[in-house]
């Protein structure tokens, strides 16, 4: 298995999220484009940071029709405390295993909060294609929201000016 870069399929994976629902990507894009964060877990201050961040931004990505999902192997009593401390509105998935994660080529570290996700960050567009992507061996080295906001800024301005140039 190898990581995912741009141009690949999303690997297919269903969340249970903490408002009770699920959803299956990339077959359920909520959007044109989604941010799919990956995080270690509610006890790390670098997720927190990162995920309020995105928050922060949320009008603008919602302008450019960017959905943000942000996945932990954390319970959901610990992810639902957290997103309430964090005044996270995103959908947050919980649970995610090993097993649902076979596709995606992902490190898994382990300390005194249990098993967990190594960082990881996709940009998909619509029909699952991933657009950017980035992996982190530990907690630092995560796509900032404003490298989102960029990415997703360039691929309009490509899509529009492709759009001029076939009429």
């Amino acid at each position: 298995m190898s990581k995912l870069v741009q141009g690949d399929k999303l690997p297919q994976i269903t969340f249970n999220l903490i408002d009770g629902g699920s959803l299956t990507l990339p077959d359920e894009m909520p959007t044109r484009y989604v941010a799919l964060l990956f995080y270690r877990g509610s006890w790390s201050p670098y997720c927190r940071r990162q995920l309020a961040s995105y928050q922060v931004h949320e009008d603008e990505l919602t302008e450019l029709e960017v959905t943000v999902i942000a996945a932990t192997s954390d319970d959901r009593d610990t992810t639902v405390e957290m997103a309430g401390e964090c005044g996270l509105t995103m959908p947050i998935a919980y649970g995610v295993t090993e097993g649902q994660m076979a596709g995606f080529d992902v490190g898994f570290g382990y300390n005194e909060h249990g098993h967990f996700i190594q960082p990881m960050e996709f940009l998909i567009s619509r029909g699952g294609t991933v657009f950017a992507s980035m992996y982190a061996s530990g907690p630092i080295g995560r796509m900032a929201v404003k490298e989102s906001i960029n990415g997703v800024n360039h691929r309009i301005n490509r899509r529009m000016m492709l759009s001029k140039q076939n009429k």
